[in-house]
């Protein structure tokens, strides 16, 4: 039967590997969408392991967090985009008035969207180590 630790030393690995499968180069919809969830495994792994190697832990849990929750205001800015999109047409058959308010809002959402790339981009130099950081952190377990 496996320890805990032991436990934590095969399953965070497969984990990162599925993580750095997904690169944050892509910037469509569904590849962010997957790195999101792939970032939210990650982080949940590690915090359910957590209890093996807190310290070790913490600054991995942390980043993983910010670049989850950049993810997701992303992903709800492409949701919203999407809907209007897919709505605009019957919208403005109902109420032709508010295809500059509509037109507006949709400018504005891309311009948000743009941001948190920039955002995911600047992020993303400072993620540059951190599979070979998180490597050694749990080699530092055993």
């Amino acid at each position: 039967m496996k320890t805990f630790l032991q436990s934590a030393v095969e399953i965070i690995p497969e984990t990162l590997e599925e993580f750095c499968e997904h690169s944050p180069e892509d910037i469509s919809t569904r590849a962010l969408h997957e790195l999101r969830i792939s970032t939210k495994k990650l982080r949940y792994t590690l915090e359910l392991f957590g209890s093996c190697s807190p310290d070790n832990f913490a600054p991995f849990i942390a980043q993983l967090k910010k670049l989850q929750e950049l993810l997701g205001e992303i992903h709800d800015c492409d949701v919203t985009i999407q809907l209007l999109n897919e709505k605009l047409p019957m919208i403005i058959d109902t109420d032709p008035n508010l295809l500059n308010s509509l037109a507006s809002l949709l400018s504005k959402l891309a311009y948000r969207r743009t941001k948190l790339i920039n955002e995911l981009n600047n992020l993303q130099s400072s993620l540059r180590d951190f599979p070979t950081r998180l490597r050694n952190a749990i080699k530092a377990m055993y």
